[in-house]
């Protein structure tokens, strides 16, 4: 509760204070699912969220029709922006995805480039236990350039 100067009492009839009861006993199961912890309210805090949602709804209703618009443009505006920075950083992995699977392409089925293996047993534990200096290389390169943020981890 906020603590203010004045302090006002209200005479309920049963049934209203039988809601109150209610909703505190509702509010604090469901406070209690999300947070984990039991957290008591009081008929003060029910009476406040009340007026409150009440004030919110009233507002709501009482605003002009250009208000509304406007809002609705601008909430738009702010989602298609964020949609388009989404698309353009999906479309970017897309591309790197293909060019690396091409790449993959091109080195494995060029036999002149990377002979295949004559065992498959062999080249399962080449690919899990051997070290390569190339991969080490790119692992280096790749964090450290993350870390100082050449490239870039975060949408533009």
């Amino acid at each position: 509760m906020a603590k203010y100067e004045k302090v006002i009492s209200f005479r309920f009839e049963k049934d209203i204070v039988d809601m109150i009861d209610w909703l505190i006993d509702f509010k604090s199961k469901e406070l209690k699912r999300s947070d984990g912890e039991p957290v008591k309210l009081n008929k003060t805090d029910i009476v406040e969220l009340a007026i409150k949602n009440l004030y919110y709804i009233t507002l709501g209703n009482s605003r002009d029709a250009d208000v509304v618009e406007r809002l609705n443009v601008f909430v738009k505006d702010s989602v298609n922006y964020s949609m388009n920075a989404l698309n353009s950083r999906i479309d970017e992995l897309i591309f790197i995805v293909k060019k690396i699977e091409l790449g993959n392409k091109v080195l494995y089925r060029s036999p002149s480039v990377l002979p295949p293996p004559n065992d498959i047993d062999q080249a399962i534990r080449i690919l899990v236990n051997e070290r390569s200096g190339w991969n080490d290389a790119l692992d280096e390169y790749m964090l450290s350039a993350w870390r100082s943020n050449k490239i870039k981890n975060h949408l533009k």
